[in-house]
């Protein structure tokens, strides 16, 4: 990852100066980043429902029921159909940049039961990538330009989350949560 945005961050710095070869780079990279949350939730709701039967887990959970998942399916939609320094964008980077530092920290924590190399695990590690490595570009090219007086997006962002969270759980009636995911295999395999 850290080679990767490397390089993206030195073409984007140097070769793409004029701001619609920018657009266009940033417009190809939030499709792959969409395309990489889609595969990830698949093969998440595949594993839940099919693999490990996990209880309240339903093919309805194809609607994204985590916080990075929320963030990584929101943040490229932002990207494809808004202008550049929203307030959408504001709130859902400073969200990417937290979550994305999380799971580099943390790689782990996606689900210990599943082998490295599976296309959940990769998936998720590609995910968290590029809202941690989109979050930091963005920032340094100057698509958005952070400033105190937008400040006020961030909670407001985590209220409407968690509205949709509560949405979700209650009137969509999503049992399962991300937690669920990860521990019922760890109990199915120590029966």
């Amino acid at each position: 990852f850290i080679v990767v945005f490397s390089i993206t961050l030195y073409v984007f710095y140097t070769k793409l100066k004029d701001d619609r070869r920018r657009a266009i780079g940033i417009r190809i990279l939030s499709g792959c980043w969409l395309v990489s949350a889609i595969i990830h939730q698949i093969a998440t709701v595949y594993n839940g429902v099919v693999v490990f039967q996990v209880p309240g887990m339903s093919w309805a959970n194809l609607l994204p029921y985590t916080y990075c998942s929320f963030l990584s399916f929101a943040t490229p939609i932002v990207l494809l159909c808004c202008k550049k320094d929203n307030i959408a964008l504001h709130c859902l980077l400073y969200f990417c940049f937290f979550g994305g530092c999380s799971s580099i920290a943390a790689p782990w924590l996606n689900n210990p039961d599943l082998p490295f190399f599976s296309l959940e695990i990769v998936s998720a590690l590609i995910h968290h990538s590029f809202m941690l490595g989109m979050s930091i570009l963005l920032i340094v090219i100057k698509y958005i330009k952070p400033r105190m007086q937008r400040l006020w997006v961030y909670p407001v962002g985590v209220g409407l989350i968690l509205l949709l969270g509560v949405f979700e759980k209650y009137v969509l009636k999503n049992r399962a949560t991300a937690s669920d995911v990860r521990t019922i295999p760890r109990i199915k395999n120590i029966i």
